[in-house]
């Protein structure tokens, strides 16, 4: 996974300079996140320090969704400076489970006191909890080689400050992805400091609503950077629960990450996910992603999602659909336990759930962000092609013979399966050289039939060629081959050369030579080999000679027939065009 693909190039260079210097290490330092708790009353509440955040929650009976109505008249004010702020109504996070009510974090804006009022009747333990991200003092949350988290694409945990000590001591759960769910934290927009708006959510939710970690697995702020959300760190098969081993640490793109690591239990394509705790009831591997900032139409907070943030939302999206093989503009059928739940691939969180989240603004905008992920992942998988290139169509052969062909697949091909009349005589699974198996033609009778190349892609999908051959190995009495024909040629290729020669070859009776190899030796002392086509010829070249050696020799050292009943006659060889004796040519440097 990557969030930043760029390719710089400059124009006429050929020279490209490399920086030796080691890279500077510093310590990662954040304000330590100063929290009060305090339950609610009529009485304002005075934290000893400035409010940059406040949640409100409360114990009920039944589902969250019973007090929903009730508590759209839950509101909180601030104060600033001796004089009290409009009322800003509280939403409801949406993601607790049975019994919580929790609000989102609402911004105080450095307030030096705040007040709630107009809970549901009946809600029990109703409290409060404020926090401070910029004043506390200064803690080290790790080491970072590189540049400062400000210019990182991906920002990692140590990065903005996760104090590692508040998240549970389990290990995660990790399931395969299925679903993508897209939220706004429902905090202030422009926000100068998402980092510290990071810190406040990751509290918040861990300590206050009890979750394990940070609701969600990726955050993304207004200016476009992707924040690693909930814990995934594994070494091996090695659980690290105070996450005191450095290698268990996700790394920022400052220090040369990608981003593969957050939410993954590694940077494998088919790694599986962490559960988050961001959408009640629907967790299981369904991946939260979160807007920092509200997104509402009404509200002390209202607006829309930055370009800047959408743009980042949606590379990141294609990123994971990719990874695991999630189509984008597809619906799913969504398993969650024993619950099941047929949605978009890419959804909303009030898709699951009654919640405002992720803003009607940015609701709108899924069916866009849908199209533009899906064109980041360019066309749907194709078939492969496939075409044989030898035996060519009509071709008569005999003996031994190489059959191969050429296939290509938008995603990859996986396997080239050839076949005689159907039967299977070989498959290559690897095609670094090409794809090719070798074919004893004397096992079938001589005669016409037909050959058939079958490649696979890697997901499965299938595609063919088929050409007709005769086979013909009953060869007359006394046939023999014979060089036809030599021809040199030289290419220079910088301060080096290559010496190449082509060889045909003839029978005395006329019949097919296919398969037919040519051996010889260089006058260099390296031996060489070729295997002849349909049209009686192969080529055998000697590259990296240097422009020291004015030429070299091939000397033909033998003509094996792919026909056992022929025979080899060097006597025969000739050379019509005179440049060589038909059985030695001299190549010169060019």
């Amino acid at each position: 996974m990557r969030f930043v693909r760029a390719i710089v190039g400059v124009a006429g260079l050929s020279l490209v300079l490399v920086m030796l210097t080691a890279p500077a290490v510093h310590a990662i330092r954040v304000p330590e996140t100063l929290s009060h708790r305090a339950p609610v009353t009529a009485a304002p509440v005075v934290p000893d320090f400035p409010v940059d955040y406040v949640g409100v929650l409360w114990e009920q009976t039944g589902h969250p969704d019973d007090h929903a109505a009730d508590a759209t008249h839950a509101a909180v004010r601030f104060c600033h400076d001796g004089t009290w702020g409009p009322w800003t109504t509280l939403i409801r996070d949406g993601a607790p489970g049975t019994g919580l009510w929790a609000s989102g974090l609402v911004s105080g804006d450095g307030a030096e006191a705040y007040q709630v009022r107009g809970l549901p009747m009946g809600v029990r333990s109703p409290r409060t909890v404020a926090f401070n991200t910029t004043d506390g003092p200064m803690r080290t949350t790790g080491l970072q080689t590189g540049g400062a988290a400000a210019t990182s694409a991906c920002v990692s945990r140590a990065e903005w400050g996760a104090d590692e000590s508040l998240r549970s001591r389990e290990a995660p759960d990790f399931f395969d992805a299925q679903v993508i769910t897209l939220h706004h934290t429902a905090t202030s927009n422009d926000d100068p400091d998402p980092a510290g708006t990071v810190r406040a959510i990751y509290e918040y939710h861990t300590v206050d609503n009890g979750w394990r970690d940070i609701g969600y697995n990726y955050l993304v702020s207004e200016d476009g950077r992707v924040f690693e959300g909930r814990w995934s760190g594994e070494l091996g098969d090695t659980w690290d629960p105070l996450g005191t081993n450095p290698d268990t640490y996700s790394q920022a793109c400052a220090a040369g990450g990608s981003g593969a690591d957050f939410a993954h239990e590694s940077t494998s394509g088919d790694a599986l996910v962490a559960r988050g705790a961001h959408v009640a009831g629907f967790n299981t591997g369904n991946l939260g992603v979160a807007l920092v900032g509200s997104f509402n139409d009404r509200g002390r907070y209202k607006g829309e999602p930055t370009a800047a943030a959408v743009s980042a939302a949606e590379q990141l999206l294609a990123e994971l659909a990719e990874r695991h093989t999630i189509d984008p503009e597809g619906a799913v059928d969504y398993v969650n336990d024993e619950t099941s739940v047929t949605v978009q691939a890419i959804s909303g969180h009030r898709d699951y759930n009654a919640t405002e989240c992720p803003g009607d603004r940015l609701y709108a905008l899924l069916p866009e962000i849908r199209s533009a992920v899906a064109a980041l992942l360019g066309p749907a998988d194709s078939p492969p092609e496939v075409s044989i290139t030898s035996p060519v169509d009509g071709a008569v052969l005999g003996g031994t013979v190489a059959v191969t062909a050429d296939a290509a697949d938008d995603r990859g091909v996986a396997a080239v399966t050839f076949a005689v009349d159907a039967v299977p005589v070989g498959t290559d699974t690897d095609g670094s050289d090409g794809w090719s198996v070798p074919w004893d033609t004397t096992t079938v009778p001589d005669g016409v039939h037909t050959v058939t190349a079958q490649a696979t892609d890697t997901v499965g999908q299938v595609a063919s060629d088929t050409v007709g051959i005769e086979v013909a190995n009953a060869a007359g009495p006394g046939t023999t081959l014979h060089v036809d024909d030599l021809d040199g040629i030289a290419t220079s290729q910088g301060r080096s050369w290559t010496a190449s020669v082509t060889a045909s070859v003839a029978a005395s009776d006329g019949g097919s030579v296919i398969g037919t190899t040519v051996t010889g030796a260089w006058s260099t002392g390296d031996e060489a080999a070729c295997t002849a086509s349909a049209n009686g010829t192969c080529t055998v070249a000697l590259p990296d000679l240097t422009k020291r050696v004015p030429f070299v020799e091939f000397v033909v050292t033998g003509v094996l027939p792919s026909d056992p009943s022929a025979a080899y006659d060097p006597a025969g060889n000739t050379d019509p065009d005179g440049d060589s004796d038909g059985t030695t040519i001299r190549v010169a440097k060019p």
